[in-house]
């Protein structure tokens, strides 16, 4: 196992040109969390990008992309998965962009997807026919 690497967060926020989404990035930011912006407006996101980029000294990439077209979010994460595969810590390792996918074995936290699954069928189940899912789980498993 690599140990030496820098592990960095990397934030995915859509509506992020204004708004919940734009704060949302912000507090990211200010993290040290790096992002991955999505939002129609390409210009209002290059703006964000310069703001957040010089103001916190995060890595910011972003999409240009309505969500609300048919498809629009499959293409987003084909996207994102390409961003964490050329990542330094990703081609140390050997990841390739399979490997960022709940598609695939190997490419997600089983224990983390069993745990969630349980956690949102109790939800659920004891809810109504209404959730609120106000509170995450308490903790989740480590990967």
């Amino acid at each position: 196992m690599i140990t030496d690497l820098k592990m960095v967060k990397t934030a995915l926020i859509t509506g992020a040109s204004g708004g919940i989404g734009l704060e949302l990035a912000r507090i990211h930011a200010s993290k040290g969390d790096d992002l991955v912006l999505v939002a129609r407006n390409g210009n209002r996101l290059s703006e964000v990008k310069e703001e957040l980029e010089s103001m916190y000294n995060v890595k910011v990439r972003f999409l240009v992309r309505d969500l609300s077209v048919r498809y629009a979010a499959k293409k987003v994460f084909d996207e994102v998965r390409k961003i964490f595969a050329s990542t330094k810590a990703a081609k140390t390792r050997g990841y390739k962009e399979g490997r960022f996918s709940f598609n695939v074995k190997g490419g997600r936290c089983e224990a983390t997807i069993r745990m969630l699954s349980r956690w949102v069928l109790k939800r659920c189940t004891n809810a109504g026919p209404f959730p609120a899912f106000s509170v995450m789980p308490p903790s989740l498993p480590h990967c």
